[in-house]
């Protein structure tokens, strides 16, 4: 997992997304919920907590739940907000057989957050 010069990884997005949609009603999420949503095991999982919490974006408890600090909530928001849009536009200008979700975290972990807003912002005022 390669560190992008904006200094988050597409796998860290992923994450970051999950835990934020997880997160809805809930202050905290279970690593387990994690897991089951990305399709990973716990330990991986896991390891990624601790990549997170060492970036501070999270914050675990010893019971495996974790919360998002103020840095990655702000971040996940603008990830989470951003996806849709982004992933809607690559699917036009893409071949067809691209793994688009790959594509679109790889896509963010390039751009600052905060540019993503103005990406956004355009993809819509084109369509």
């Amino acid at each position: 997992m390669t560190e992008t010069a904006n200094g988050i990884t597409a796998t860290n997005i992923k994450y970051l997304t999950v835990i934020y949609t997880l997160s809805g009603k809930e202050r905290f999420v279970k690593c387990s919920d994690i897991a089951q949503q990305l399709s990973v095991s716990r330990p991986t999982v896991h390891a990624m907590m601790r990549t997170l919490s060492r970036c501070g974006y999270i914050q675990k408890s010893r019971y495996g739940k974790v919360t998002l600090t103020q840095s990655g909530s702000s971040k996940a928001r603008i990830y989470s907000q951003s996806y849709e849009s982004i992933y809607q536009y690559m699917s036009k200008i893409c071949p067809e057989k691209t793994d688009m979700a790959e594509t679109v975290y790889t896509f963010m972990a390039q751009v600052k957050p905060e540019h993503l807003v103005d990406i956004c912002k355009n993809i819509v005022s084109e369509n």
